[in-house]
């Protein structure tokens, strides 16, 4: 899991927002998406390790937000 350098201005703008269940198919054919669990925390390259832990952390309330992405093409 990396962290991004999109800003919370641009997240509307280089993603649309999508449901936990379209990310978690995206991450089983490969496709990018991104995980954002804070205002100006915005991760790429999230395997299922990496989101089960990021689930533990939001449940013990260390993220505040749990919302996913996807990249918008050009």
């Amino acid at each position: 899991m990396k962290l991004t350098t999109i800003g919370p201005k641009d997240v509307g703008v280089v993603c649309c927002r999508i449901t936990e269940t379209d990310a978690l198919t995206l991450l089983k054919r490969g496709e990018p998406f991104y995980l954002r669990v804070k205002s100006r925390e915005v991760y790429k390259d999230v395997s299922q390790e990496d989101l089960m832990q990021a689930k533990r952390l939001k449940d013990m309330g260390i993220y505040n937000l749990w919302e996913f992405y996807k990249p918008i093409s050009k």
